[in-house]
């Protein structure tokens, strides 16, 4: 996903799922490598770190 591009839609994803700084960081680093939001949600799903996020 191009984080440029997709800037709205992220920030949108954002503000729903409340992260904070630190995670919003480590999201966009995510992001990177998934080719759109619903594959960032699949591997926001796989890692440990987000799976008690609600």
């Amino acid at each position: 996903m191009d984080i440029n591009k997709n800037i709205e839609i992220l920030n949108n994803f954002f503000i729903i799922r409340r992260f904070t700084k630190n995670q919003r960081i480590e999201v966009a680093n995510i992001a990177r490598v998934s080719k759109n939001l619903e594959e960032l949600k699949d591997n926001l799903k796989w890692d440990y770190k987000y799976r008690n996020i609600k």
